[in-house]
């Protein structure tokens, strides 16, 4: 067995697989490189390999992303007043908070909250003693603390690794993950740098995907085939917000063409300039990404299921298209069940176009011979009564020279 480390792309591509050599192809981004260092434990790092970015009119500042440390220990935690405890209606509630994750969550304010007289009024049998304003500050920061347990996030609650089936992965998420926090309605993303697939070679790419308190259009998963011209056809999974992790899957065939600059999207939110409400708020974590060569059967029984509608909904499966070759990038099938058209040329509805053509040349040739005689006739007619004329008065001047 031969260890090379300096094989170069270009070189791998070349390398055709026989008895002798075979081709393995393997990509895992779990975000485990990542620093993990203790002293690094307690902020969010930037994904190496990827990028983040607020969608089209969107605000950065209204999400807080980034790879977190999965060990509770570790996380720092909302800090709350402990002055608060004293008051025993809502201090269940703040007890509750001081476990919630402090790299999450928008920035609240108890004197933001509006408290109206009627609620200090309503409140003064629950808080005998106190002053309007003293039972204006309660009820405000009441409000706030319920704001706050509904949108911050537990470090159980961030760190749970079961999936939708109620298996622990821990082994399969590893020590860190991508979290996407949309603090208010937005739409937020992180790009894969550019992947190449190598020509004719089948590729399965998979992406592990749980949310936490969703709102609006929810998590998505988008695969971009680059330079196979599909910008406006992702392979998309959409309208995500399963509470435990869960598998996404794509299936890849190339045909004569290596596909560069193929990437992948991981988003929380959609931008619709229509509809505001696929804007999402709350919690989307991303892990495990895989990119692996797959043998035909593998790809030809999904397909198989596909093409009868029996492919699970975690599952996408497509034919990669040259960019060569115009039109239609895909041969997926679309949800009435046609085929995609192509812009082959078809032999059989040339027999059927034979006739027509025929018949058109024939029209074409009636309509010329119709014209030719229309506009030649008077010519011919002229010439015959010019030669006429010139006979009579060649006979009148003999006759006239007869009779001197």
């Amino acid at each position: 067995v031969t260890l090379s480390k300096d094989l170069t792309d270009e070189e791998f591509d070349e390398i055709s697989p026989n008895n002798a050599e075979k081709k393995i192809t393997y990509l895992t981004d779990g975000f485990d490189s990542a620093s993990d260092n203790v002293s690094s434990r307690s902020e969010l790092s930037t994904p190496t390999g990827w990028s983040g970015s607020a969608d089209t009119e969107q605000s950065a500042s209204n999400t807080k992303g980034g790879v977190i440390y999965a060990d509770a220990s570790s996380l720092p935690k909302h800090d709350i007043d402990s002055a608060d405890l004293e008051d025993s209606n809502y201090a269940d509630l703040i007890g509750a908070l001081g476990q919630t994750v402090s790299l999450f969550g928008k920035t609240y304010k108890a004197t933001d909250y509006k408290i109206e007289q009627t609620d200090i009024n309503n409140a003064k049998e629950t808080y005998p003693g106190k002053t309007d304003d003293e039972i204006k500050t309660i009820l405000q920061k009441r409000k706030m603390y319920e704001d706050m347990k509904n949108n911050y996030i537990s470090a159980s609650e961030l760190l749970n690794m079961n999936d939708v089936n109620g298996n622990d992965i821990s082994s399969v998420i590893g020590n860190n993950f991508l979290v996407i926090n949309n603090t208010s309605a937005s739409s937020y993303l992180y790009t894969s740098n550019g992947y190449t697939l190598a020509l004719e070679t089948f590729y399965k790419v998979s992406v592990y995907v749980r949310t936490y308190n969703v709102t609006g259009a929810g998590a998505s998963v988008e695969f971009y085939l680059g330079s196979a011209n599909d910008s406006d056809n992702p392979l998309v999974f959409s309208g995500l917000k399963n509470t435990a992790w869960k598998k996404y899957t794509f299936y890849v065939k190339t045909l004569d063409e290596k596909v560069t600059s193929a990437t992948i999207k991981l988003k929380l939110g959609e931008y619709d300039a229509d509809n505001e409400s696929k804007l999402s708020s709350g919690y989307a974590m991303f892990d495990a990404i895989e990119i692996e060569t797959v043998t035909e059967e593998v790809y030809d029984n999904v397909k198989a299921q596909a093409d009868a509608g029996t492919l699970d909904d975690a599952t996408l499966v497509r034919e990669v298209k040259p960019a060569s070759q115009t039109g239609s990038t895909d041969t997926d099938k679309k949800d009435d069940g046609t085929e995609t058209p192509d812009n082959s040329f078809n032999l059989v509805n040339l027999a059927w176009m034979i006739p027509s053509i025929i018949i058109a040349i024939a029209t074409i040739a009636v309509v010329i011979v119709f014209f030719v005689k229309k506009y030649r006739k008077p010519v011919a007619e002229k010439e015959i009564a010019e030669t006429n004329t010139e006979a009579i008065e060649e006979k009148r001047s003999k006759y006239d020279d007869y009779n001197e």
